[in-house]
């Protein structure tokens, strides 16, 4: 074989082993999106359940829009919910949700996910009970951290 041609299969291994590495590149990057946006709408639906029971009539089991959470009303929330206290989490094939209700007046639900199939996407949200309409009650953080800096409550 001459220079030119051991020269263009150089050249030939080089473009391909470029190419498939920004092809990996690039399917992980799509993955970790639809994560993200995935486990977004799972928080939104958890939100959307929790102040559609906050504001349920008690004689419906719910919560009865109270101006004020005590620690009795937490132990309905998260038995409606399926948690005992905040400790334990809310399992979906995309994340684990752990919940923390705020006692008093601030009616304000904090959710925290991490994600399962990468526990480097951890998302957060803060929702006001009370006034969520839309998006507007509904703030949620993205973040890239490890596992270990999981908020806690």
């Amino acid at each position: 074989m001459g220079t030119q041609q051991m020269l263009i299969v150089v050249l030939a291994i080089i473009i391909v082993g470029t190419s498939l590495i920004i092809g990996i590149n690039m399917y992980n990057k799509i993955t970790e999106n639809n994560l993200r946006q995935a486990i977004s709408k799972e928080i939104q639906d958890i939100a959307q359940k929790a102040q559609l029971f906050y504001k349920r009539p008690v004689e419906m089991s719910g919560l009865g829009a109270k101006a004020t959470i005590v620690e009795v009303d937490l132990d309905i929330f998260y038995e409606h919910f399926e948690v005992s206290g905040s400790t334990e989490a809310i399992e979906t094939m995309n994340a684990e949700y752990k919940l923390d209700l705020a006692t008093g007046d601030s009616l304000i639900l904090k959710i925290s996910a991490v994600a399962k199939a990468n526990d480097k996407i951890i998302l957060t949200a803060v929702v006001d009970l009370k006034g969520l309409q839309g998006d507007k009650g509904l703030k949620i953080k993205h973040s890239a951290s490890n596992v270990s800096d999981y908020p806690s409550f």
